[in-house]
């Protein structure tokens, strides 16, 4: 099935994220409470990236990553992080998360 988003976000007006997270959505990116535009949390302070969590999802997290950089129209690039390493590791597959933060953070 379709990749699980989840939205981690600080310094944007959440109305900018919900309609990011609606336009991700109308690719087909299946986002976790996008009518919110996802969880505002001073953790994604600074971070620009998608986390993925399993070595087969990174094609995905590219993707994603290509989406977001272009729903966010010139903010810096996202990175994309590959955490199947890490005690995050082996998650479900498909589970992707964005950490974002705005200009005013």
């Amino acid at each position: 099935g379709a990749a699980r988003v989840f939205v981690q976000f600080s310094g944007f007006n959440r109305d900018d994220v919900v309609v990011l997270a609606q336009a991700l959505s109308g690719e087909g990116w299946q986002i976790e409470a996008a009518d919110k535009g996802g969880e505002r949390t001073g953790a994604a302070d600074g971070l620009n990236e998608v986390r993925y969590f399993r070595a087969d999802d990174r094609t995905l997290a590219e993707a994603l990553a290509l989406s977001v950089s272009a729903g966010l129209k010139g903010q810096p690039p996202i990175v994309v992080k590959d955490l199947s390493g890490t005690k995050f590791g082996q998650g479900e597959p498909g589970q992707l998360e964005v950490w974002i933060s705005g200009p005013a953070a």
